[in-house]
């Protein structure tokens, strides 16, 4: 039952997300208009040093930030992580969410070698990402419970000097900044965050 509410609550904010881009597109307006990294992807890329990455993504969506990794990171290989649940949809009357998948795929597309979706929630996907990550980047639900098992179950999947990273530290997603603050603080690492983001480095 907490499963199928967390589908709910999860997919109609990103199905309310998606028709409100598809609208500032009718308008006119680009909604993405910036193909740079997202601040925490920068520092990953930078702090590197040129080396081939691989990395995690939980909750890929339509492939948008995916598509900026491969393009402007260094990428050996990137394991995507999103369930795209059609069954929670389908009983609000919503699309199938396959659209999203497809729309991920298509993205990723002239990279398709060096990605793997996993269609799976996060806590079920462990066993199908590797060890030694370079970076994982958190941006699924943004329930405090659900960020801080995220945190929690991803972080020994990193290896050390690699980084932990999310996405809206920001002051409507409190659940996101106490886990991000909490868990750093926990294992005292100096969080960082910039514009949406925050990550640390794992000492």
């Amino acid at each position: 039952m907490r499963e199928l509410h967390r589908g709910f609550w999860y997919h109609t904010m990103k199905r309310s997300k998606q028709l409100f881009y598809k609208y500032l597109s009718e308008i006119g307006i680009n909604a993405f208009p910036s193909l740079n990294e997202r601040p925490s992807m920068a520092f990953v890329e930078q702090f590197a040093k040129g080396k081939e990455l691989v990395g995690a993504e939980i909750g890929t969506y339509i492939g948008h930030n995916a598509r900026i990794m491969l393009k402007r990171m260094h990428i050996k290989h990137l394991y995507l992580i999103d369930p795209y649940d059609n069954a929670v949809l389908e009983d609000i009357g919503f699309d199938k969410i396959d659209s999203e998948y497809k729309k991920a795929q298509q993205r990723v597309r002239p990279w398709k070698e060096k990605v793997t979706f996993i269609l799976k929630y996060s806590d079920k996907a462990m066993d199908d990402v590797p060890d030694n990550l370079d970076f994982v980047y958190i941006d699924g639900n943004h329930d405090y419970d659900f960020v801080k098992k995220d945190i929690e179950l991803y972080y020994p999947k990193v290896r050390k000097g690699g980084v932990v990273a999310g996405h809206d530290f920001v002051a409507s997603e409190q659940g996101v900044i106490r886990a991000a603050i909490e868990f750093a603080d926990a294992h005292k690492h100096t969080l960082m965050s910039e514009e949406d983001d925050w990550w640390f480095v794992k000492s």
